[in-house]
């Protein structure tokens, strides 16, 4: 009865281990603060728990053309942007230039490293051009 008891103990632990490190695997991003940097003329909206820039893209825009770009990417725990994704949210543009754009900005981005940050952690870029 009591190695019955043990298993069962054991086999709960091992399902809730498993469950909790999926869960720091995806780290999707929900409720996070925003936080702003500045590049060149451009405020650029960000949102990433824990982290700070250190690194600030340069853009530059070679056209008058005018749009929001949201940018959802992922880092990994040395700070650097390991992919990036135009999102199409409403009120975003289609203007492939100024996606590109954003997307490049969002790559050259550099975050700080933390300790206790987990592997991958994931957030969101808004660019208003």
């Amino acid at each position: 009865m009591k190695n019955k008891t043990l298993f069962t103990s054991l086999l709960l632990s091992f399902f809730l281990v498993v469950n909790f490190l999926q869960a720091q695997e995806k780290n999707e991003p929900t409720a996070q603060t925003e936080q702003t940097f500045v590049a060149g003329k451009y405020t650029v909206k960000y949102f990433l728990d824990g982290r700070k820039v250190t690194k600030v893209p340069k853009i530059d825009i070679l056209t008058a053309d005018k749009g929001r770009v949201v940018i959802e990417f992922q880092i990994d725990k040395y700070g650097n942007v390991t992919s990036a994704t135009a999102v199409n949210e409403t009120g975003c543009t289609t203007n492939t230039y100024l996606l590109t754009k954003a997307k490049q900005a969002a790559e050259t981005t550099h975050f700080d490293t933390a300790p206790t940050s987990p592997l991958k952690q994931k957030g969101k870029m808004v660019f208003e051009f």
